[in-house]
């Protein structure tokens, strides 16, 4: 033990001969180096204060989606009084997959034909008949692959979405609102810079614009908000967690409205 503590003696002992030890004199001069050093890089025109990033020009970092579902449609009724808020209603066309009945009893008659025609292989009493059964099967087997692409069919429905603003809500336009010249009444064109700034800084699609932009007929995605109420949370069931009578659920199915925080209109309507 006496030898372990002999040891570290003398290990502290070399460490205090190794590191220097600064006197006042030399730590004075340390001080006076540094000063001139900092004069000379300021005569030469540097400076010491920490360089901050140009952000000029530069998105904002992109905020976290405050919708959950997008989808476009069709403005088909637009209700925007000063004293009420926004309420629209957007016509959604949905691809809708149906059974092609005539295809799969075609499909059935097509399957007997080939099997009639594999009986025929077997009995065949020369080339030419093997040949001939080999021809109609092949033929049979590209009318089967053929029918069975259209055993499903779709079919267009449309369903009527209704909407009330949210309170944060947006408008945003594929094409930059343009204001127009008071004097001539023409469109003024509007500069790269005015462009980018209607683009603004926030990652949304199109252009700023306003609700007086919006009219029926027009191609819109809609993004509903992320806290909008859905039906099951709101209409299936009353507060106390009761169901409700079908009639009662299909009266505010009806009437029912989701949030909606941002509109983007895609197209304005076509000219007649």
């Amino acid at each position: 033990m006496d030898r372990i503590f002999r040891c570290a003696g003398f290990f502290i002992l070399s460490l205090a001969l190794v590191v220097p030890t600064v006197t006042p004199a030399q730590e004075k001069q340390d001080k006076q180096d540094k000063k001139d050093a900092k004069d000379t890089k300021k005569s030469e025109g540097e400076t010491t204060e920490p360089k901050t990033k140009d952000t000029k020009g530069k998105k904002d970092k992109a905020k976290a989606p405050d919708w959950k579902v997008v989808f476009d449609g069709k403005i088909t009724a637009l209700d925007d009084k000063e004293d009420k808020p926004l309420s629209l209603t957007v016509q959604i066309t949905t691809k809708v997959a149906e059974r092609n009945t005539s295809a799969e009893q075609q499909l059935v008659q097509q399957n007997q034909q080939l099997a009639q025609h594999l009986l025929s292989l077997q009995r065949a009493k020369s080339a030419q008949e093997a040949q001939n059964a080999r021809n109609q099967i092949a033929n049979t087997q590209r009318q089967i692959e053929q029918t069975k692409t259209k055993l499903i069919t779709y079919k267009d429905v449309t369903n009527d979405v209704k909407l009330q603003e949210a309170e944060a809500i947006r408008f945003r336009y594929a094409q930059p609102p343009t204001p127009i010249e008071p004097g001539t009444g023409e469109f003024m064109k509007l500069t790269k810079e005015e462009l980018e700034k209607g683009k603004g800084t926030e990652g949304y699609p199109g252009y700023a614009g306003d609700r007086k932009g919006l009219k029926t007929g027009q191609i819109v995605r809609v993004y509903l908000w992320k806290d909008t109420k859905m039906p099951k949370d709101s209409i299936l069931s009353d507060k106390k967690g009761a169901p409700k009578k079908v009639d009662d659920i299909q009266d505010e199915l009806n009437n029912f409205r989701y949030d909606v925080i941002m509109i983007y209109v895609i197209a304005d309507p076509p000219k007649k």
